[in-house]
């Protein structure tokens, strides 16, 4: 065998190496993608452990006006905020109910907490603040 049968050979041994490599390795990503899928919380079982939460008193959610969705009270806070943001620093609580999907109650006893911590002003049903 001279040196250029040897390279030839070598270097096709080498890539030959590398392909059964690549074949392990995408046997394996199978192997994990099928077993990650298996792990996986139905809907239905998600929905079962937030009400088992909820329940328990570990949970506190309000529920939107669809019923189909769960709402933190801290999450409503964070979008009443970033409404009155997208809204210039005003804007009239009757008008947040349709944008958040929640009802005006929910909507009505946050804006006065927000009120009294955060230094917004709410005057007549409006949310004001100098953003």
């Amino acid at each position: 065998i001279n040196a250029e049968t040897w390279d030839s050979a070598s270097s096709s041994f080498s890539r030959q190496l590398t392909m059964d490599e690549i074949l392990n390795l995408q046997k394996q990503l199978a192997a994990v993608q099928q077993a990650s899928a298996l792990q996986r919380l139905s809907e239905r079982n998600c929905v079962e452990i937030v009400s088992k939460l909820i329940e328990s008193g570990k949970l506190k959610v309000l529920f939107t006006t669809n019923g189909k969705e769960y709402l933190t009270p801290e999450q409503l806070e964070r979008e009443i905020k970033d409404e009155l943001l997208v809204h210039g620093g005003r804007i009239n609580l009757v008008d947040i109910p349709p944008l958040l999907n929640v009802g005006l109650e929910h909507i009505e006893a946050k804006a006065e907490e927000i009120a009294r911590r955060e230094g917004v002003t709410l005057l007549n049903g409006e949310l004001l603040t100098s953003y």
